[in-house]
């Protein structure tokens, strides 16, 4: 069952990467403290050909977060000048 689970991981991952919405991902289920279902696959750098490993750290980012603080730091400025 677990490794039919992380072959349909894979197969997701695979999936997203040749459609284009990803370059690579890694997939990490855990039940408390034990780890059921492990799946990578991709490039952790595409400049460097670098692949996914288990200790690869994603640097992520939320547009949404910066636009807010943008908003918010127009919105202010706008107030102190008016």
């Amino acid at each position: 069952m677990l490794k039919k689970l992380t072959q349909q991981a894979t197969d997701l991952i695979l999936h997203s990467i040749a459609s284009g919405e990803v370059m690579g991902a890694n997939l990490l289920i855990t039940k408390g403290n034990e780890e059921l279902v492990y799946a990578q696959a991709g490039m952790a750098d595409r400049e460097a050909e670098k692949p996914i490993e288990r200790n690869t750290i994603f640097r992520l980012c939320n547009i949404m977060a910066l636009l807010s603080l943008l908003l918010l730091t127009w919105f202010l400025l706008l107030h102190i000048i008016l």
